[in-house]
């Protein structure tokens, strides 16, 4: 059979959550920034599957990454994310700022803990996939997202 390359899963983050391998990092920089860019275009951003250790920053404030060539009045809100089948562990507090975001996929990280800001803030959130994580304990926040499905 194959064997996993354990450099692959012993890498530097670039600061965004990404690894970066030798000559990978203008890759990978690329890579996020299209897809924020496209994020801010439709409104919904997966980054299923991609290997992140965390969530990228801008995620939590796309508004506030526009580049020369974009509009702010064309930016849309950010209405769906995935960040299923990665190695998360946590989830900023910052999540908080993303009100009208809808669907929430987390499935399959390494995540413990949930931040109150989540159901605190997230007042449009119908669904919320958290499956397959490290989560012992929901807080009572979670009576705050009374949206959810």
């Amino acid at each position: 059979g194959k064997t996993a390359n354990s450099a692959f899963f012993n890498q530097k983050s670039d600061g965004n959550g990404i690894g970066v391998g030798k000559g990978r990092q203008n890759a990978n920089d690329n890579s996020l920034q299209a897809k924020l860019r496209a994020a801010r275009a439709q409104g919904f951003l997966n980054f299923s599957s991609s290997g992140l250790v965390s969530v990228p920053d801008q995620i939590y404030n796309l508004d506030k990454c526009i580049e020369s060539e974009e509009r702010f009045w064309e930016i849309e809100p950010l209405k769906t994310l995935d960040f299923s089948f990665n190695r998360i562990t946590t989830i900023s507090e910052e999540v908080g700022n993303l009100i009208e975001c809808t669907s929430m996929k987390f499935r399959d990280n390494l995540i413990r803990d949930i931040p109150d800001s989540l159901f605190r803030e997230c007042s449009s959130l119908r669904h919320l996939d958290l499956g397959k994580n490290k989560i012992v304990i929901l807080n009572d926040s979670i009576g705050h997202c009374s949206t959810l499905k």
